[in-house]
């Protein structure tokens, strides 16, 4: 298991630009849980005077006086009984310098409790806005974040001097969890942990991918077997309905319609089920590049992880209990065949850093039964760059490039102007061929470019900063 901290450099880089500016900073820091945002926090105030506290889901009244006696015991200062405005008053006038005080999981607090923001309202705009003090909310309960700490109308619009949604890690740490994995083994375990770091982290760097799968995803006693239904059961009120719509897009619904009559949900609520996963980053709406109407758009997942759990796991609870091993051999079966999508998805992500700035869109293209894996447009000079990936060895570019040349030209953009580009992606070709227009990328190219481009791009920005 990966103990070290990986990455997360754009984020530390905000927070300390944060930490040295002068007076208060108010930062609200939030994503879904398993994101990372705990261990963010913790590292960047190792070397920093601070408090962190953990907030449960318990009386207010008890975790404020939990609060005051784990305040005194860190500063070693005498704190009195009194209400939250006393305590952070009696803290901004006897703290040593500078200070970040980080609330975690401080959504529990709303959940039990809406009144608590309208306090730290109070508690920001008459005791700490004039302090030297960095004051951190965190928070996993995203609606609840969005809503009643930067919505409109909550309490503490406006106070914020700023926030940090924490997402899924760039695909580059793929390479810093595993460095001993081959291209290959680092494309299937971003097909099953995707790039979230509690999930990177079950994984041993010293096994072999499908002996961490055998040990985590197949053992019900590890997180990875059962985590997507906590988290589901964490965030939404009604986690059966949203697990019946994700598992209705595993199986191929896309439209509205679709999803909605598979996971029988009444058509006039599937749009806020489908906004709800979307915020959490589990699903995604996706629409063919240069078509900005709304009726072509799709539904798909976006976590590699609920993808293989409803996958592999979730359907085969029985089976995995009973014969891990032979379950096991199932899913090697079929994991080809599942990656597909997945190797799609990493093309493109690698794209996006080796072509990085080339293209102002950048995804896919469908149209009355055709499909195009990758497509990316250059308003400026006209350019329209086409791929196809193959999750296959000894690919024939040539059988691939012929119907992808065809199927461009039913693309309505800049017909009399462009100029088009050709790409094909796969484990490996038969042979390479040479044309003006084309580009090929084995996985070996793809990750060879990938891994040190990324590098040298965080290079350039941290000289930047």
């Amino acid at each position: 298991m990966v103990l070290k901290f990986i990455d997360r450099e754009p984020e530390l880089a905000s927070l300390g630009r944060a930490w040295a500016a002068k007076g208060a900073q108010f930062y609200i820091v939030y994503g879904r849980r398993r994101i990372g945002k705990t261990e963010l926090l913790l590292h960047f105030a190792q070397n920093r005077p601070h408090f962190y506290f953990l907030a449960r889901d318990a009386a207010l009244e008890l975790e404020r006086e939990r609060f005051r006696d784990k305040l005194s015991v860190r500063f070693d200062i005498r704190i009195g009984a009194g209400d939250w405005e006393d305590i952070f008053s009696e803290l901004a006038a006897k703290m040593p310098g500078r200070v970040a005080v980080i609330i975690d999981e401080f959504s529990n607090w709303i959940a039990r409790d809406r009144g608590i923001v309208s306090v730290f309202q109070g508690i920001w705009d008459n005791v700490l806005k004039d302090k030297d003090i960095f004051l951190v909310l965190l928070g996993s309960y995203v609606g609840l974040m969005e809503t009643e700490v930067l919505g409109y109308k909550s309490p503490l619009y406006g106070r914020r001097t700023g926030q940090l949604v924490v997402e899924p890690m760039d695909i580059s740490v793929l390479s810093d969890f595993f460095p001993g994995s081959s291209n290959e083994e680092l494309v299937m375990t971003f097909g099953c942990l995707d790039t979230i770091p509690f999930y990177l982290g079950r994984f041993d760097s010293r096994s072999g991918f499908w002996d961490n799968v055998s040990s985590t995803f197949l053992d019900k006693a590890n997180p990875l077997f059962s985590d997507a239904e906590i988290l589901l059961g964490y965030e939404l009120r009604e986690p059966d309905t949203y697990l019946n719509i994700l598992r209705s897009i595993q199986e191929g619904s896309t439209k509205l319609n679709e999803i909605a009559g598979h996971a029988r949900v009444d058509i006039t609520n599937i749009v806020k089920y489908l906004n709800r996963l979307e915020k959490l980053g589990i699903i995604r709406k996706t629409r063919p590049v240069n078509s900005p109407k709304e009726g072509r758009a799709i539904y798909e997942l976006g976590d590699n992880y609920f993808r293989f759990w409803l996958r592999f796991v979730y359907p085969y609870r029985e089976e995995i209990g009973d014969a891990p091993g032979q379950h096991l051999q199932f899913i090697k079966s079929r994991y080809p065949e599942y990656l597909g999508p997945v190797f799609e998805d990493f093309c493109r992500k690698a794209l996006r850093v080796i072509k990085s700035g080339e293209f102002h869109q950048l995804g896919r293209w469908w149209f009355r039964g055709d499909e195009i894996d990758i497509a990316g447009l250059n308003e400026k000079d006209g350019t329209m760059f086409l791929g196809e990936c193959k999750w296959s060895d000894q690919v024939n570019p040539a059988e691939v490039l012929e119907p992808l040349r065809t199927k461009a030209r039913e693309i309505r953009w800049r017909n009399k102007d462009r100029k088009e580009r050709f790409a094909v992606f796969a484990r490996s070709f038969r042979r390479r061929i040479s044309e003006p227009d084309v580009e090929l990328f084995d996985l070996e190219d793809l990750c060879g470019a990938l891994y040190p481009a990324l590098k040298r791009n965080r290079a350039r920005s941290r000289f930047l900063d």
